[in-house]
């Protein structure tokens, strides 16, 4: 921690950075303009990270690794950037666009939120569960 510190502010950033010991995640989704999640792997509850789920319940658009267990959730362009580590700047850039362009964000936003309102709720969980249930019944598939 003291490391990052120092790097935090060697880079004089230290005005837009704050440590917390306690969060409100849902409070701070809500303020954040982007979530940044530079995953180098994909874990979480079906590898999926909750927080990348939860972002999406309250509209704040979100820069992530593209990864095949997110592609569901990950429509670039529609609801978030890919980070690709291969080229940080390039992706530093894509999301400083985003962030600059208002319109953008209210797009993305808007994109979450109907996203999450059609595919995430309990409500469309138990709808697509029930189908998929049904689907193998119907089917006769027997594990």
């Amino acid at each position: 921690m003291a490391e990052t510190k120092v790097l935090i502010n060697e880079l004089g950033i230290s005005d837009i950075i704050e440590f917390k010991a306690e969060i409100n995640v849902f409070d701070e989704l809500c303020k954040a303009h982007m979530l940044i999640v530079p995953l180098r792997t994909c874990v979480g509850t079906t590898l999926c990270p909750n927080v990348l789920v939860e972002a999406t319940s309250v509209g704040t658009p979100f820069a992530v690794t593209d990864f095949s267990e997110l592609s569901e959730l990950l429509q670039n362009q529609k609801n978030g950037i890919i980070i690709d580590h291969s080229s940080l700047e390039e992706s530093a850039q894509r999301i400083a666009n985003v962030l600059l362009d208002e319109s953008r964000m209210e797009e993305i936003s808007n994109h979450q939120l109907d996203y999450f309102r059609k595919h995430l709720t309990l409500d469309a969980f138990s709808k697509n569960y029930k189908n998929m249930l049904m689907e193998g019944y119907q089917n006769n598939e027997k594990c």
